[in-house]
């Protein structure tokens, strides 16, 4: 079965097209077989990639539940809260969607954290402080692109498998974040 998809831009004021595009894809094909869930979230894992010496069994397992969690293209762990409301994780709600006692949760997440499988970010915003908790995508991905806040979060793992023409992108980005951010403050 094949499926056609058009994208027509319009301008608001005026109403006049601006842009059309047309494109066609089979949902099967003969050779590769079904589209499956094309729109749907997804975690990549990436076959020779191994967890760091430290890591057991019972850590990958309660990392392969964590993946349940991983919120769309940011690897930051999180669930929908009241009101359909997307909230990270704590430590309390880990060791709930994974079923450890708090004590265990916060002993696996110290462990994860000191082995750069997972990082812990402190976010303040008005009178308010929310950790947030990030897996690294070395292990499990949620998006098809690196930002630049999840390359500085791993970059100690990343930079080994990053050619170096992506990590002068990243710090060129990172320079020119800096220089914006010294500004606004002045």
């Amino acid at each position: 079965m094949a499926e056609i998809q058009k994208r027509t831009v319009i301008d608001r004021d005026s109403g006049a097209v601006i842009s059309q595009k047309v494109s066609n894809f089979n949902l099967f094909d003969e050779r590769k077989g079904y589209l499956f869930w094309k729109n749907r979230q997804c975690v990549k894992t990436y076959p020779g990639i191994e967890y760091p010496d430290g890591v057991t069994e019972r850590d990958e397992l309660i990392l392969a539940r964590l993946t349940r969690y991983i919120y769309s293209n940011t690897n930051m762990l999180a669930y929908r809260g009241n009101g359909n409301v997307i909230k990270p994780m704590d430590t309390e709600y880990i060791a709930k969607a994974t079923a450890q006692t708090h004590r265990n949760a916060a002993n696996f997440m110290k462990r994860m954290l000191a082995l750069g499988v997972i990082a812990k970010v402190t976010v303040h915003c008005e009178d308010e402080k929310e950790i947030q908790y990030y897996i690294n995508p070395i292990y499990y991905f949620s998006g098809n692109r690196l930002p630049l806040n999840l390359y500085l979060l791993f970059r100690t793992q990343l930079d080994r498998y990053l050619p170096d023409w992506v990590k002068e992108k990243f710090a060129e980005q990172e320079k020119a974040f800096k220089n914006t951010k010294g500004k606004r403050r002045k």
